[in-house]
């Protein structure tokens, strides 16, 4: 059901857990998350698409600043 509605997960490091991976996985869906500096074999990820992640945060942050509106 999750794989019918979104391609890819855009997540900091902090998301960077096996069983969300497993998750994301079984559900069809692309995980573009950065490996944690402590993991033993460091997955790699889509460069291109983790900029994508940057973009929307920096949205949402001046969206939420601007005349002090929230959301």
């Amino acid at each position: 059901m999750l794989g019918d509605r979104i391609e890819a997960l855009l997540a900091d490091k902090g998301y960077d857990a096996d069983a969300i991976r497993a998750e994301l996985a079984a559900a069809g869906v692309e995980a573009v998350i950065p490996a944690k500096s402590n993991r033993r074999i460091p997955i790699p990820h889509d460069r291109a698409k983790y900029r994508w992640h940057n973009l929307v945060e920096r949205l949402f942050s001046k969206l939420g600043t601007s005349n002090n509106q929230m959301i």
